[in-house]
Protein backbone atom coordinates (compact mmCIF):
# COMPACT_ATOMS: atom_id res chain seq x y z
CA UNK A 1 0.00 0.00 0.00
CA UNK A 2 2.65 2.15 1.13
CA UNK A 3 4.07 2.02 -2.60
CA UNK A 4 1.35 2.59 -4.76
CA UNK A 5 0.88 5.69 -2.75
CA UNK A 6 4.02 6.67 -3.87
CA UNK A 7 4.01 5.71 -7.13
CA UNK A 8 0.25 8.17 -6.87
CA UNK A 9 2.70 10.77 -5.63
CA UNK A 10 4.96 10.50 -8.51
CA UNK A 11 2.87 11.16 -11.12
CA UNK A 12 0.86 13.67 -9.28
CA UNK A 13 4.35 15.46 -9.15
CA UNK A 14 5.72 15.44 -12.57
CA UNK A 15 2.42 15.52 -14.56
CA UNK A 16 0.60 17.95 -12.25
CA UNK A 17 -1.17 21.26 -13.89
CA UNK A 18 0.76 23.72 -16.21
CA UNK A 19 3.17 24.57 -13.13
CA UNK A 20 5.28 21.61 -13.38
CA UNK A 21 7.80 22.51 -15.70
CA UNK A 22 9.99 25.68 -15.45
CA UNK A 23 9.80 25.78 -19.62
CA UNK A 24 6.43 26.08 -21.68
CA UNK A 25 8.14 22.84 -23.87
CA UNK A 26 7.19 19.26 -23.26
CA UNK A 27 10.22 16.79 -22.45
CA UNK A 28 11.46 14.02 -24.18
CA UNK A 29 9.13 10.99 -23.08
CA UNK A 30 12.52 9.29 -22.15
CA UNK A 31 13.69 12.26 -20.13
CA UNK A 32 10.27 12.09 -18.21
CA UNK A 33 10.89 8.40 -17.43
CA UNK A 34 13.90 8.68 -16.01
CA UNK A 35 13.00 11.54 -14.20
CA UNK A 36 10.16 9.75 -12.85
CA UNK A 37 11.79 6.91 -12.02
CA UNK A 38 14.44 9.46 -10.18
CA UNK A 39 11.22 10.64 -8.06
CA UNK A 40 9.97 7.21 -7.28
CA UNK A 41 13.28 6.41 -5.78
CA UNK A 42 13.15 9.57 -4.04
CA UNK A 43 10.23 9.02 -2.86
CA UNK A 44 10.83 5.96 -1.41
CA UNK A 45 13.54 7.44 0.42
CA UNK A 46 12.03 9.71 1.37
CA UNK A 47 9.23 7.18 3.11
CA UNK A 48 12.16 5.05 4.36
CA UNK A 49 13.79 8.86 5.80
CA UNK A 50 16.78 8.09 3.86
CA UNK A 51 16.68 12.15 3.48
CA UNK A 52 20.32 12.14 2.23
CA UNK A 53 19.07 10.13 -0.69
CA UNK A 54 15.94 11.64 -1.57
CA UNK A 55 17.80 14.79 -1.83
CA UNK A 56 20.08 12.97 -4.42
CA UNK A 57 17.24 11.09 -6.42
CA UNK A 58 15.07 14.89 -6.35
CA UNK A 59 17.88 16.67 -7.59
CA UNK A 60 18.82 14.64 -10.22
CA UNK A 61 15.38 14.55 -11.16
CA UNK A 62 14.96 18.07 -11.53
CA UNK A 63 18.16 18.20 -13.62
CA UNK A 64 16.46 16.23 -16.03
CA UNK A 65 13.16 17.98 -15.93
CA UNK A 66 13.17 20.91 -13.74
CA UNK A 67 9.64 21.57 -12.72
CA UNK A 68 8.42 23.46 -9.35
CA UNK A 69 6.80 20.42 -7.63
CA UNK A 70 10.21 18.80 -7.75
CA UNK A 71 11.75 21.78 -5.88
CA UNK A 72 9.25 21.59 -3.40
CA UNK A 73 10.18 18.44 -2.18
CA UNK A 74 13.71 19.15 -2.22
CA UNK A 75 12.53 21.68 0.29
CA UNK A 76 10.51 19.18 2.20
CA UNK A 77 13.32 16.43 1.85
CA UNK A 78 15.92 19.36 3.76
CA UNK A 79 13.53 20.16 5.93
CA UNK A 80 13.22 16.85 7.31
CA UNK A 81 17.18 16.50 7.29
CA UNK A 82 17.61 19.46 9.11
CA UNK A 83 15.43 17.75 11.97
CA UNK A 84 17.67 14.72 12.25
CA UNK A 85 21.13 16.56 12.11
CA UNK A 86 20.57 19.79 13.24
CA UNK A 87 23.07 21.25 10.90
CA UNK A 88 22.12 24.81 10.10
CA UNK A 89 23.24 24.44 6.13
CA UNK A 90 20.74 21.81 6.03
CA UNK A 91 18.39 24.00 7.53
CA UNK A 92 18.89 27.20 5.08
CA UNK A 93 19.12 24.51 2.14
CA UNK A 94 15.28 23.85 2.78
CA UNK A 95 14.59 27.47 3.07
CA UNK A 96 16.18 28.14 0.15
CA UNK A 97 14.49 25.87 -1.87
CA UNK A 98 11.21 26.83 -0.53
CA UNK A 99 11.87 30.41 -1.85
CA UNK A 100 12.84 28.76 -5.19
CA UNK A 101 9.42 26.86 -5.44
CA UNK A 102 7.63 30.19 -4.60
CA UNK A 103 9.57 31.96 -7.72
CA UNK A 104 8.80 28.93 -10.20
CA UNK A 105 4.91 28.59 -9.23
CA UNK A 106 3.73 31.73 -6.78
CA UNK A 107 0.34 30.54 -7.26
CA UNK A 108 1.16 26.78 -6.70
CA UNK A 109 -0.72 24.21 -4.82
CA UNK A 110 1.98 23.92 -2.16
CA UNK A 111 2.44 27.90 -2.45
CA UNK A 112 0.62 28.41 1.18
CA UNK A 113 2.54 25.27 2.65
CA UNK A 114 6.01 27.03 1.51
CA UNK A 115 5.51 30.35 2.74
CA UNK A 116 4.23 28.95 5.95
CA UNK A 117 7.71 26.72 6.17
CA UNK A 118 9.84 29.55 5.20
CA UNK A 119 7.89 31.80 8.27
CA UNK A 120 8.96 28.60 11.04
CA UNK A 121 12.11 28.20 9.46
CA UNK A 122 13.25 31.50 9.31
CA UNK A 123 12.56 31.73 13.37
CA UNK A 124 14.87 28.86 13.62
CA UNK A 125 17.65 30.02 11.96
CA UNK A 126 17.35 33.96 13.56
CA UNK A 127 18.12 31.49 16.36
CA UNK A 128 21.39 29.75 14.73
CA UNK A 129 24.52 30.86 16.45
CA UNK A 130 26.30 33.49 14.64
CA UNK A 131 29.29 31.42 14.14
CA UNK A 132 27.59 28.59 12.10
CA UNK A 133 26.72 31.47 9.95
CA UNK A 134 30.15 30.36 7.71
CA UNK A 135 28.54 26.65 7.31
CA UNK A 136 26.26 27.75 4.75
CA UNK A 137 27.62 25.29 2.11
CA UNK A 138 25.67 21.99 1.98
CA UNK A 139 28.77 18.83 1.73
CA UNK A 140 26.50 16.07 1.91
CA UNK A 141 28.56 13.07 0.06
CA UNK A 142 26.70 11.84 -3.53
CA UNK A 143 26.33 7.98 -3.31
CA UNK A 144 26.66 5.65 -5.80
CA UNK A 145 23.51 3.92 -6.22
CA UNK A 146 20.71 1.27 -8.19
CA UNK A 147 17.24 1.88 -7.72
CA UNK A 148 14.71 -0.13 -10.03
CA UNK A 149 10.94 0.97 -10.93
CA UNK A 150 8.66 -1.50 -11.98
CA UNK A 151 4.59 -1.29 -11.95
CA UNK A 152 4.45 -5.38 -10.42
CA UNK A 153 2.72 -5.32 -7.10
CA UNK A 154 5.18 -6.63 -4.48
CA UNK A 155 7.86 -6.89 -7.15
CA UNK A 156 11.58 -7.08 -5.28
CA UNK A 157 14.95 -7.21 -7.39
CA UNK A 158 18.29 -8.85 -6.31
CA UNK A 159 21.96 -6.66 -7.34
CA UNK A 160 24.53 -9.33 -8.08
CA UNK A 161 22.45 -12.12 -6.68
CA UNK A 162 23.97 -10.49 -3.60
CA UNK A 163 22.01 -7.52 -2.64
CA UNK A 164 18.15 -7.59 -2.35
CA UNK A 165 15.88 -4.82 -2.14
CA UNK A 166 12.18 -3.73 -2.76
CA UNK A 167 11.34 -2.14 -5.96
CA UNK A 168 11.60 1.38 -5.50
CA UNK A 169 14.70 1.51 -2.79
CA UNK A 170 17.68 2.89 -3.36
CA UNK A 171 20.74 0.07 -3.16
CA UNK A 172 24.40 1.22 -2.77
CA UNK A 173 26.52 -0.10 -5.23
CA UNK A 174 29.91 0.35 -6.81
CA UNK A 175 30.60 2.54 -9.71
CA UNK A 176 30.29 -0.10 -12.93
CA UNK A 177 28.93 -2.71 -14.34
CA UNK A 178 25.72 -5.42 -12.19
CA UNK A 179 22.99 -7.30 -13.02
CA UNK A 180 19.89 -7.07 -11.69
CA UNK A 181 17.17 -9.75 -11.42
CA UNK A 182 13.44 -8.78 -10.39
CA UNK A 183 11.11 -11.04 -9.24
CA UNK A 184 7.15 -10.72 -8.27
CA UNK A 185 4.66 -13.18 -7.11
CA UNK A 186 2.24 -13.86 -9.73
CA UNK A 187 5.04 -12.41 -12.57
CA UNK A 188 7.72 -13.80 -14.66
CA UNK A 189 10.81 -12.94 -13.56
CA UNK A 190 13.45 -10.48 -15.57
CA UNK A 191 17.21 -10.03 -15.45
CA UNK A 192 18.97 -7.20 -17.22
CA UNK A 193 22.25 -5.86 -16.90
CA UNK A 194 23.04 -2.19 -16.30
CA UNK A 195 26.07 0.48 -15.61
CA UNK A 196 26.16 2.48 -12.30
CA UNK A 197 27.75 5.42 -12.68
CA UNK A 198 29.95 7.18 -10.02
CA UNK A 199 27.98 9.10 -7.71
CA UNK A 200 24.54 8.98 -9.23
CA UNK A 201 21.73 7.30 -8.41
CA UNK A 202 21.30 4.67 -11.95
CA UNK A 203 17.52 3.63 -12.09
CA UNK A 204 15.63 1.29 -14.56
CA UNK A 205 11.95 0.70 -14.98
CA UNK A 206 11.39 -2.91 -15.71
CA UNK A 207 7.97 -4.19 -15.97
CA UNK A 208 6.66 -8.18 -15.51
CA UNK A 209 4.65 -10.03 -17.15
CA UNK A 210 1.47 -11.95 -15.60
CA UNK A 211 1.88 -15.60 -14.79
CA UNK A 212 -2.08 -16.48 -16.20
CA UNK A 213 -3.94 -18.34 -13.36
CA UNK A 214 -4.87 -22.12 -14.09
CA UNK A 215 -8.30 -23.14 -13.75
CA UNK A 216 -9.51 -26.73 -13.53
CA UNK A 217 -12.80 -28.23 -13.68
CA UNK A 218 -13.59 -31.43 -12.16
CA UNK A 219 -17.21 -33.45 -11.50
CA UNK A 220 -20.05 -33.36 -14.66
CA UNK A 221 -17.99 -34.61 -17.79
CA UNK A 222 -18.86 -33.59 -21.37
CA UNK A 223 -20.36 -30.24 -20.27
CA UNK A 224 -19.20 -26.71 -21.98
CA UNK A 225 -17.21 -24.09 -20.46
CA UNK A 226 -18.18 -20.20 -20.96
CA UNK A 227 -15.88 -17.89 -19.90
CA UNK A 228 -17.22 -14.22 -20.07
CA UNK A 229 -19.78 -15.56 -22.69
CA UNK A 230 -16.68 -17.24 -24.60
CA UNK A 231 -16.32 -20.92 -25.65
CA UNK A 232 -13.64 -22.04 -23.04
CA UNK A 233 -14.00 -25.61 -23.76
CA UNK A 234 -15.29 -28.74 -22.34
CA UNK A 235 -15.55 -30.70 -19.61
CA UNK A 236 -13.07 -31.97 -17.56
CA UNK A 237 -10.64 -29.26 -17.64
CA UNK A 238 -7.20 -29.33 -16.18
CA UNK A 239 -4.89 -26.16 -15.33
CA UNK A 240 -5.92 -24.44 -18.49
CA UNK A 241 -4.50 -20.82 -17.90
CA UNK A 242 -6.42 -17.51 -17.57
CA UNK A 243 -6.17 -14.73 -17.28
CA UNK A 244 -6.02 -13.02 -13.45
CA UNK A 245 -9.02 -11.16 -12.49
CA UNK A 246 -12.25 -11.74 -12.31
CA UNK A 247 -14.41 -13.80 -14.28
CA UNK A 248 -17.88 -15.13 -14.87
CA UNK A 249 -17.40 -19.40 -15.42
CA UNK A 250 -20.30 -20.68 -17.19
CA UNK A 251 -21.10 -24.75 -17.73
CA UNK A 252 -23.79 -25.66 -19.69
CA UNK A 253 -25.07 -29.08 -21.03
CA UNK A 254 -28.03 -30.61 -22.36
CA UNK A 255 -30.23 -32.20 -19.69
CA UNK A 256 -28.70 -30.66 -17.11
CA UNK A 257 -29.71 -27.26 -15.07
CA UNK A 258 -27.81 -24.07 -16.43
CA UNK A 259 -24.73 -23.24 -13.77
CA UNK A 260 -23.30 -19.38 -13.28
CA UNK A 261 -21.09 -18.03 -10.68
CA UNK A 262 -18.07 -15.15 -10.94
CA UNK A 263 -14.91 -16.38 -9.74
CA UNK A 264 -11.43 -13.85 -8.65
CA UNK A 265 -8.62 -15.85 -10.02
CA UNK A 266 -5.26 -14.65 -8.67
CA UNK A 267 -2.07 -14.93 -11.18
CA UNK A 268 -0.01 -17.66 -10.82
CA UNK A 269 -2.48 -19.42 -8.56
CA UNK A 270 -4.67 -22.19 -9.35
CA UNK A 271 -8.30 -22.75 -8.44
CA UNK A 272 -10.40 -25.85 -8.85
CA UNK A 273 -14.23 -25.49 -9.41
CA UNK A 274 -16.26 -28.68 -8.81
CA UNK A 275 -19.56 -28.69 -10.40
CA UNK A 276 -22.20 -31.75 -10.49
CA UNK A 277 -24.93 -30.37 -12.74
CA UNK A 278 -27.73 -31.59 -11.69
CA UNK A 279 -30.64 -33.17 -14.36
CA UNK A 280 -33.10 -30.93 -15.54
CA UNK A 281 -36.53 -30.52 -15.10
CA UNK A 282 -37.43 -31.15 -18.72
CA UNK A 283 -34.92 -33.59 -19.39
CA UNK A 284 -36.83 -35.51 -16.40
CA UNK A 285 -40.41 -34.92 -17.72
CA UNK A 286 -38.69 -36.04 -20.96
CA UNK A 287 -37.59 -39.55 -19.30
CA UNK A 288 -41.22 -39.59 -18.32
CA UNK A 289 -42.70 -38.97 -21.66
CA UNK A 290 -40.67 -41.84 -23.11
CA UNK A 291 -41.53 -44.33 -20.62
CA UNK A 292 -45.33 -43.82 -20.78
CA UNK A 293 -45.08 -43.94 -24.42
CA UNK A 294 -43.22 -46.87 -24.34
CA UNK A 295 -45.67 -48.21 -21.61
CA UNK A 296 -48.21 -47.76 -23.96
CA UNK A 297 -46.61 -48.85 -27.00
CA UNK A 298 -46.32 -52.51 -25.47
CA UNK A 299 -49.97 -52.17 -23.95
CA UNK A 300 -50.68 -51.68 -27.91
CA UNK A 301 -48.75 -54.78 -28.50
CA UNK A 302 -50.50 -56.85 -26.35
CA UNK A 303 -54.16 -55.74 -27.22
CA UNK A 304 -53.63 -56.47 -30.78
CA UNK A 305 -52.16 -60.20 -29.66
CA UNK A 306 -55.69 -60.40 -27.94
CA UNK A 307 -57.18 -59.54 -30.35
CA UNK A 308 -55.83 -61.24 -33.07
CA UNK A 309 -56.29 -64.20 -30.37
CA UNK A 310 -60.13 -63.54 -30.55
CA UNK A 311 -60.23 -63.25 -33.65
CA UNK A 312 -58.57 -66.70 -34.76
CA UNK A 313 -61.02 -68.32 -32.11
CA UNK A 314 -64.03 -66.66 -34.13
CA UNK A 315 -62.45 -67.86 -37.46
CA UNK A 316 -62.61 -71.20 -36.02
CA UNK A 317 -65.71 -71.48 -34.85
CA UNK A 318 -66.92 -69.99 -38.50
CA UNK A 319 -65.05 -72.44 -40.25
CA UNK A 320 -64.54 -75.55 -38.38
CA UNK A 321 -66.39 -78.80 -40.51
CA UNK A 322 -66.61 -80.44 -37.39
CA UNK A 323 -69.40 -78.17 -36.04
CA UNK A 324 -71.45 -79.68 -38.19
CA UNK A 325 -73.98 -76.42 -38.41
CA UNK A 326 -74.49 -73.95 -40.33
CA UNK A 327 -73.95 -69.82 -38.55
CA UNK A 328 -76.78 -69.50 -40.54
CA UNK A 329 -79.05 -71.83 -40.11
CA UNK A 330 -79.59 -71.66 -35.88
CA UNK A 331 -82.49 -74.26 -35.57
CA UNK A 332 -79.53 -76.77 -35.96
CA UNK A 333 -77.63 -78.34 -33.32
CA UNK A 334 -74.93 -81.25 -33.19
CA UNK A 335 -74.13 -83.06 -30.29
CA UNK A 336 -76.55 -80.98 -27.86
CA UNK A 337 -75.43 -78.37 -28.73
CA UNK A 338 -77.94 -75.52 -30.26
CA UNK A 339 -77.06 -72.88 -33.42
CA UNK A 340 -77.95 -70.10 -31.27
CA UNK A 341 -75.15 -71.01 -28.60
CA UNK A 342 -72.57 -71.49 -31.36
CA UNK A 343 -73.60 -67.82 -32.54
CA UNK A 344 -73.31 -66.25 -29.48
CA UNK A 345 -70.06 -67.75 -28.70
CA UNK A 346 -68.63 -66.81 -32.11
CA UNK A 347 -70.13 -62.78 -31.83
CA UNK A 348 -68.79 -63.11 -28.24
CA UNK A 349 -65.51 -63.63 -30.03
CA UNK A 350 -65.96 -61.04 -32.52
CA UNK A 351 -67.01 -58.08 -29.70
CA UNK A 352 -63.95 -59.39 -28.24
CA UNK A 353 -61.59 -58.71 -30.96
CA UNK A 354 -63.21 -55.09 -31.59
CA UNK A 355 -63.33 -54.32 -28.07
CA UNK A 356 -59.50 -54.87 -28.40
CA UNK A 357 -58.65 -53.17 -31.39
CA UNK A 358 -60.37 -50.42 -30.15
CA UNK A 359 -58.16 -50.03 -27.54
CA UNK A 360 -54.88 -50.94 -29.22
CA UNK A 361 -55.56 -47.85 -31.82
CA UNK A 362 -56.04 -45.71 -28.67
CA UNK A 363 -53.01 -47.19 -26.86
CA UNK A 364 -50.91 -47.01 -30.08
CA UNK A 365 -51.92 -43.27 -30.76
CA UNK A 366 -51.33 -42.79 -26.60
CA UNK A 367 -47.79 -43.88 -27.52
CA UNK A 368 -47.33 -41.63 -30.21
CA UNK A 369 -48.22 -38.69 -28.74
CA UNK A 370 -46.14 -39.45 -25.50
CA UNK A 371 -42.83 -40.80 -27.39
CA UNK A 372 -42.93 -37.41 -29.76
CA UNK A 373 -43.59 -35.59 -26.75
CA UNK A 374 -40.38 -37.30 -24.89
CA UNK A 375 -38.48 -36.56 -28.25
CA UNK A 376 -39.00 -33.02 -28.21
CA UNK A 377 -38.41 -32.43 -24.31
CA UNK A 378 -35.13 -34.59 -24.90
CA UNK A 379 -33.98 -32.85 -28.15
CA UNK A 380 -34.99 -29.78 -27.33
CA UNK A 381 -33.15 -29.20 -23.70
CA UNK A 382 -30.38 -26.86 -24.40
CA UNK A 383 -29.47 -24.78 -21.66
CA UNK A 384 -28.61 -20.75 -22.61
CA UNK A 385 -25.17 -19.91 -21.72
CA UNK A 386 -25.25 -16.44 -21.36
CA UNK A 387 -23.10 -14.37 -23.44
CA UNK A 388 -23.49 -10.58 -21.54
CA UNK A 389 -20.71 -10.35 -19.15
CA UNK A 390 -22.11 -8.40 -16.26
CA UNK A 391 -20.16 -5.04 -16.34
CA UNK A 392 -17.81 -4.27 -13.55
CA UNK A 393 -16.42 -0.88 -13.63
CA UNK A 394 -12.92 -0.55 -12.75
CA UNK A 395 -12.23 2.71 -11.38
CA UNK A 396 -8.78 4.20 -12.11
CA UNK A 397 -6.83 5.52 -9.31
CA UNK A 398 -6.91 9.35 -8.92
CA UNK A 399 -3.30 10.53 -7.94
CA UNK A 400 -3.67 13.47 -5.43
CA UNK A 401 -1.62 16.45 -6.23
CA UNK A 402 1.08 16.36 -3.80
CA UNK A 403 4.34 15.77 -2.73
CA UNK A 404 6.13 14.25 0.38
CA UNK A 405 4.34 15.33 3.53
CA UNK A 406 6.44 17.72 5.87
Amino acid sequence: MKRSLIALVITASLFAGGQSFAQDTTPDPAKLQQAKSLFIAGARAYTDRKYDVAIQAFEQANVIVPGAPVVFSIGQAYRKLYVSSNRPEHLREAIKRYREYLKLAPNGERATEAEQAIQELSILESKVPQDSASSSVVTTKAKTLLSISSSAEGASFVVDTMKSASIGESVEVPAGKHHVKVTGPGYVDEERDLVAAEAQITTLDIPLKERPAALTIEGTTGARVFVDGRDFGETPISRAPIASGSHQIAIVKNGRRYFSDDYDFVRGAQKTIRVNLEVSGQRKGSYVALAVGGAALVTGGVLSILALSAESKATALRDDPNNGFSLNDPTRSVNGTSGDEKIAEYNKYRDRRDTLNTASYVAYAASGVALATGVVLFAFDSPRASNDRRAKQEKAPTAPSQQPDA
